[in-house]
């Protein structure tokens, strides 16, 4: 197999995952459950190979990761750190931050 077959294969690979990842985007569902994401790939991307599943999921996952990380960082106050720091069970109580980790703006 020659270099071409490589790279042109990788990029085939990265177009397949961005159109997985778009189609998620695109069609939503409330519930975050791993099977219920495998089983949506799986229906509307027949045959397609589980490496390629798991690389779509993994970037869904990131952004969502980085919206989280976002939501954090703007909207942390320096109270908020050093209620937290001081172990307060209740430091980040009033932000509403799971909505970020799902994805959601």
């Amino acid at each position: 197999m020659g270099t071409e077959d490589i790279s042109s294969r990788e990029v085939l690979e990265r177009h397949v995952v961005a159109q997985v990842v778009t189609y998620l985007k695109n069609n939503p569902q409330t519930e975050k459950c791993f099977f219920t994401y495998w089983e949506r790939i799986c229906a509307a991307f027949p045959g397609m190979p589980s490496s390629l599943i798991e690389e779509a999921m993994s970037q869904i996952n990131t952004n969502a990761d980085d919206l989280w990380w976002q939501n954090l960082e703007q909207n942390v106050s320096a109270e908020i750190v050093r209620r937290a720091m001081a172990g307060e069970a209740f430091a980040f109580e009033g932000l509403d931050l799971a909505h970020q980790r799902e994805g959601r703006p």
